[in-house]
């Protein structure tokens, strides 16, 4: 089993009180969401545990690289057509989002920034750069085309964090046309900018960061009510006292937020397993990083993707909630039979130097998880 299965383990554990407790307070309202995200959480530990079996080969992890990265692409290509063909403006603003293959803007977003992401973490000699950079380039035009600040944010920070060790100058390139867009283009800038004119009302549209804010802060009222436990797994809209016009009175917004929606779904136990499952995978692929092995770079990539999800589950909306978002570092951290562990200095005397051969077999954290589902929830 991959090494940060005890805190995968843990989390399950946790989840799984929460359930009768979302069916205990609610009842019927909930449906079988609860259940659903039980079954969702425990799938991701069994992707983990599967690409730390099988996936832990130079040769697959290479196609696994590939096949995730590149899998943006047709989802893509949908939605550049829709965008193409005209999608309805959305109420509140002046803009048409594509949502292409996914339920939404926000997680198609998300999802096509870790694509892209993942294509930059490839190791060497994965995918020829005729191929990548097109690839790339058509994913970043459709994720514009989402309109979503939380995967334009995610895509930024991520490649910043990349790049920024070994190509300074492309990064700085790269913030002077995101400033250039955001300043010249006025649909983006009323995005990022949102004024009363760009907006139908600065406090009533979810598009508007003091609505966000307003959200947060209801929500934060709940939690505090029952800060230990929460309320069960997929209760964040029924807690929330911001309800939906078509609701029915029962049903409200999503926490856009991670923090906030694990608090209210869990409490500070939920919280704390997390915090703990995300600190042992960042943890394992930093040492990666620092070791001297043919995949270090790809280990400092993916930690920077792995920091940037953070960052954005933390600040906006959720990229871990969806499943098809799950297209990111495996969680595994197996123990690769006759190959490196990747603990510093050890790693590489065991690996013989930067000019070791490739080995057997290598640690399932550096394998993107194949998790390729065609249906995503929205958070």
């Amino acid at each position: 089993m991959p090494r940060a299965s005890t805190q995968f383990g843990l989390v399950l554990l946790i989840a799984a009180v929460a359930v009768p407790l979302a069916f205990i307070d609610f009842g019927g309202d909930v449906s079988g969401k609860p259940a659903a995200e039980f079954v969702r959480l425990a799938a991701m530990l069994a992707v983990f545990a599967l690409a730390a079996n099988l996936f832990a080969t130079p040769g697959r992890v290479r196609a696994v690289f590939a096949l995730v990265g590149l899998g943006g692409v047709i989802p893509a290509s949908i939605g550049i057509g829709q965008w193409i063909g005209g999608v309805a403006p959305v109420a509140g603003l002046n803009v048409s989002r594509i949502g292409g293959t996914f339920n939404g803007p926000n997680p198609f977003g998300m999802y096509l920034a870790v694509c892209a992401l993942i294509l930059l973490a490839a190791p060497r000699r994965t995918i020829p750069v005729w191929v990548k950079i097109p690839a790339i380039e058509i994913m970043l035009v459709a994720l514009v085309g989402t309109y979503s600040r939380a995967g334009w944010a995610l895509f930024l920070v991520g490649f910043a964090l990349i790049e920024w060790r070994r190509r300074k100058g492309a990064v700085l390139a790269a913030a002077v046309v995101v400033v250039g867009i955001v300043l010249l283009v006025p649909s983006v800038h009323h995005r990022i900018l949102p004024t009363s004119s760009s907006e139908s009302s600065s406090v009533t549209t979810p598009e508007s960061y003091v609505w966000r804010l307003g959200n947060w802060n209801g929500l934060i009222d709940e939690w505090a009510k029952r800060p230990v436990y929460g309320y069960g797994l997929a209760t964040t809209a029924f807690v929330n006292p911001r309800k939906l016009s078509n609701g029915n009175g029962h049903k409200g917004y999503e926490a856009h937020n991670g923090v906030l929606n694990l608090l209210v779904e869990g409490g500070v136990l939920l919280l704390v397993a997390v915090v703990a499952l995300v600190v042992a995978i960042m943890r394992s692929l930093r040492s990666m990083g620092r070791a001297r092995w043919y995949l270090s770079r790809s280990a400092q990539a993916l930690t920077s993707i792995w920091t940037a999800i953070v960052v954005i589950a933390f600040l906006t909306d959720d990229p871990l909630a969806s499943t098809r978002d799950d297209v990111r570092p495996s969680g595994g951290h197996g123990r690769p039979r006759g190959g490196p562990e990747a603990r510093g200095a050890r790693a590489a005397v065991r690996l013989g130097g930067p000019n070791a051969s490739p080995p057997e077999r290598v640690p399932a954290s550096m394998v993107p998880s194949p998790n390729g589902s065609t249906s995503a929830v929205q958070t």
